[in-house]
C-alpha cells in the first residue's frame, strides 16, 4: 500500500510536470508560426520585387528604341503622321507604364521594410514580456507602453498578459481619483479575472476593497476638522492657550485617521493629496477654512 502511494506522488509529478512543458512547448510554438507568418509575407514582398525589376528593364529598353526612333528626323519624314502620333501615344504608355511600375516597387519595398521592422518590433516585444513575472512586468512597464504593445501582437499568446497588466494600470490610476463606486467595483471584479501569481496584483486588490471604507473615515476625520473649527469660533476669550487646544485637537483628528487606519500614503494618491494640502493649511493658519467640497484641478486642491 506505501509503495502504491508513492508511485501515486510520482505519477502526479511526472504529470504536472509533463502538463507544463506542454504549455510551455505551446506557447514557444505560437510565438515561432507568428514570427514564421511574418517571414512567409516578407518573401512573398521581396519575390514580388524580384518580379518587377524585368519588367520595368524591359519597359525602358522598349522605350529607348521608341525614343531613339522619334530623333531620327530622315526616317521621321518616311512615316505618315498617323504613324508619328501612334508612336508618340505609344511612348506616352510606356512611360506611364514605367511610372507606375517605379511605384509599385518603391510602395513594395517600403511595406517589406515595415515588415521587416514589425518583425523585428514582436520579436523584441515578446522577449519583454515572455515568461516574465506579473511583479516584474508592472514595475518595468506602463499603461501607455502595454496599450501600444496591445496593437503590435495581433493574436500572438502574450495578448492576455498585456490585457492583465492593462487592468492592473486602470484599476491603479482609480486610487488617484475621487472615489467612484461604479468604477471600484468594475475594476475589483476585472482584477478578479486575471490568473496570475502576483504580491503586487493581490496588494492592488485589498486596495480596491477597502478604498470605500476608507474614504468614508476621510470623510469623517474632515468632518470632524470642521466641528472643531465651528467650536472655537464661539470662544469668547481667543488667546494662545485656546490656539494651542485647537491646534492639538486638530492635530489628533489627523493622527488617530491615518493610526486608526493604518493609512499608506502611497497606496491612496488622492487622498494623500488631500491629506497633505489640509497638514499643510492648518500648519500655515489653523483657522483656515476647509470642506467636503474639495475639487482637484492640474493637480491644485481647493476648498470651495
Amino acid at each position: 500500500m506505501k509503495k502504491m502511494f508513492i508511485i501515486s506522488l510520482i505519477l502526479c509529478g511526472f504529470c504536472s510536470a509533463y502538463s507544463q512543458n506542454n504549455d510551455l512547448i505551446e506557447k514557444i510554438s505560437k510565438q515561432r508560426r507568428a514570427i514564421d507568418s511574418l517571414q512567409i509575407d516578407i518573401d512573398a514582398l521581396e519575390q514580388h520585387v524580384e518580379d518587377l525589376q524585368p519588367e520595368i528593364k524591359k519597359l525602358k529598353k522598349d522605350l529607348s528604341k521608341l525614343q531613339k526612333n522619334k530623333l531620327q528626323p530622315q526616317k521621321t519624314k518616311k512615316i505618315k503622321p498617323k504613324k508619328i502620333e501612334a508612336q508618340n501615344k505609344k511612348i506616352k504608355i510606356q512611360n506611364d507604364r514605367i511610372e507606375q511600375l517605379s511605384k509599385d516597387y518603391t510602395t513594395i519595398l517600403n511595406e517589406m521594410r515595415n515588415q521587416i521592422n514589425r518583425k523585428d518590433t514582436l520579436i523584441n516585444v515578446t522577449n519583454f514580456y515572455e515568461n516574465k513575472p506579473f511583479d516584474y512586468l508592472v514595475k518595468a512597464s506602463t499603461k501607455d507602453y502595454v496599450q501600444r504593445d496591445l496593437q503590435l501582437v495581433g493574436n500572438h499568446p502574450i495578448k492576455q498578459v498585456l490585457f492583465d497588466l492593462e487592468q492592473y494600470f486602470y484599476a491603479k490610476e482609480l486610487l488617484d481619483k475621487k472615489f467612484n463606486d461604479a468604477d471600484i467595483k468594475e475594476a475589483l471584479n476585472n482584477l478578479n479575472k486575471i490568473e496570475q501569481e502576483s504580491k503586487s496584483l493581490e496588494d492592488l486588490k485589498k486596495n480596491i476593497k477597502e478604498y470605500e471604507a476608507l474614504n468614508e473615515q476621510f470623510k469623517k476625520m474632515i468632518n470632524k476638522i470642521i466641528e472643531i473649527d465651528e467650536d472655537f469660533k464661539n470662544v469668547s476669550t481667543p488667546g494662545n492657550f485656546t490656539k494651542m487646544r485647537k491646534v492639538g485637537e486638530i492635530y489628533t483628528a489627523l493622527f488617530y485617521f491615518i493610526s486608526f487606519n493604518q493609512f499608506n500614503f502611497i497606496d491612496y494618491p488622492y487622498l494623500s493629496k488631500i491629506l497633505l494640502k489640509i497638514i499643510d493649511l492648518k500648519r500655515s493658519d489653523i483657522d483656515a477654512k476647509i470642506s467636503l467640497n474639495i475639487e482637484v484641478k492640474n493637480g491644485q486642491i481647493e476648498f470651495r
